[in-house]
């Protein structure tokens, strides 16, 4: 009898501890849903579906921000836009997109979309959109000559690919010496 006593405890002590990793899972911002574009959603605010972590010595690299990612560090954002003042810290922003598009925007197969940061006082922002294929990697900012933005415009804009049912994972990092306000959107090509 108490060999079953033990067993029957260990499988209680078991499942309890089961239940505790599933609850931080959900309560964990990295596992927030991915962002899905789709017929029904051609233009997203992001700002509530994003993830952020301060990088107050501004010493985070991609791959830092990715492990700081897995161990819950990031926060999810509550602003609408997101308002930060002034800092002298580098922010992260994460979140995930996935084409759910039914109708293609390209003959090649990947669709394009759009991300937009809307706040031309930005000094640096740095996007990363990490994909089976590997990572691309893109920087803009008041500090750079505009003929080097991606397209001719007041704003950010920085252009992604994903393949029909692809998952893309976002990182953005962003620091100005002016106040930080990071309206961020997404938008199909259509």
């Amino acid at each position: 009898m108490h060999w079953r006593f033990q067993r029957a405890c260990s499988l209680h002590s078991l499942s309890r501890l089961l239940l505790a990793a599933v609850v931080l899972c959900c309560l964990n911002p990295a596992a927030a849903e991915p962002v899905v574009m789709n017929q029904h959603h051609m233009s997203l605010n992001l700002s509530q579906q994003m993830v952020l972590l301060e990088d107050p010595d501004s010493a985070l690299d991609l791959e830092g921000a990715k492990a700081a990612l897995a161990q819950g560090r990031f926060q999810p954002v509550a602003d609408a836009p997101l308002q930060l003042g002034y800092s002298d810290s580098a922010y992260w922003l994460h979140f995930q997109v996935h084409n759910g598009l039914l109708e293609h925007t390209a003959n090649n197969r990947e669709d394009r979309f759009y991300l937009t940061v809307d706040y031309p006082l930005l000094d640096n922002v740095e996007f990363f959109h990490i994909r089976d294929s590997g990572t691309q990697t893109m920087v803009s900012g008041d500090i750079y000559l505009f003929d080097q933005r991606y397209f001719s415009l007041n704003t950010y804009v920085f252009p992604l690919a994903l393949q029909p049912g692809e998952t893309g994972d976002i990182y953005i990092r962003v620091f100005s010496s002016s106040s930080l306000l990071i309206p961020i959107t997404l938008q199909t090509e259509q």
